[in-house]
């Protein structure tokens, strides 16, 4: 069903305004969403800095680390009765996943070993130059162990939070070290255990990274809700226009 010709181009001028009123709204979602990438990391950055002013002392990753271990490069299967083995792909935007698992069946020395504890910080050694030494803090239930792609810190939690140390080492400065130590290889890059023990950081003592934590854990979680929001926000933009030619026509 058509209207005359006039109608028409009414009717077309109104969804071309109201369309576009839509993109304009899909540019500041995806502004927004920007920008709640960036707070974490602006936020830390500024929290260092401060700290840098305040005379934190200057330490490097590894006066923390009691053990840095690489992971298993066993082949994995499907065979569920066997230990879930965390691999490069599971750790996403600072957190582990456990989606896609394999498993292995480990004896009780490879158990000894390679067995993850809460408080664990699993880093990503070969990845894209950008990716490469991103990390997560395990705290999952049950056993884990983690593939050879991985390397395990164990750390001293007497000096230092592991997710303090984490959330610095996923920071902008822990990534422009990753990159410019990285060893390029063919399509990859990698990061040994030594070069990231070197990664320097200042630390306050174990009370103010206590403090420290929090104030990141709350901007983090604030982060969470504004891309909740925008991801929202977005599947509402996308039935718009549909809705718009559902009223033209109906």
């Amino acid at each position: 069903p058509l209207p005359p010709i006039e109608e028409q181009r009414r009717i077309v001028g109104r969804i071309g305004t109201l369309n576009g009123k839509c993109d304009g709204a899909r540019q500041l979602r995806l502004a927004s969403t920007h920008e709640a990438a960036t707070i974490s990391d602006s936020h830390l950055s500024a929290l260092f800095i401060e700290g840098h002013q305040r005379g934190w002392k200057q330490h490097v990753l590894g006066n923390f680390v009691t053990e840095a271990r690489y992971g298993t490069s066993q082949k994995t299967n499907d065979d569920v009765s066997g230990t879930p083995v965390l691999r490069m792909g599971n750790i996403q935007d600072g957190e582990l996943l456990t989606g896609d698992l394999k498993c292995l069946h480990l004896s009780d020395a490879e158990k000894t070993a390679l067995l993850l504890r809460p408080g664990d910080i699993v880093v990503n050694r070969t990845n894209s130059a950008e990716l490469v030494g991103k990390c997560a803090v395990f705290q999952l239930g049950g056993d884990f162990a983690y593939a050879s792609y991985l390397i395990r810190l164990r750390i001293d939690t007497e000096r230092a939070i592991p997710e303090l140390l984490a959330a610095y080492i996923n920071s902008s400065a822990g990534r422009a070290y990753m990159f410019a130590e990285r060893k390029q290889m063919t399509g990859q890059a990698n990061v040994n255990a030594q070069k990231l023990k070197m990664l320097p950081i200042r630390l306050p003592g174990l009370d103010e990274q206590v403090e420290l934590l929090k104030g990141i854990e709350r901007v983090r979680s604030l982060a969470k809700q504004i891309r909740a929001q925008q991801h929202l926000v977005g599947l509402e933009l996308g039935a718009i226009l549909p809705s718009i030619l559902n009223q033209a026509f109906s």
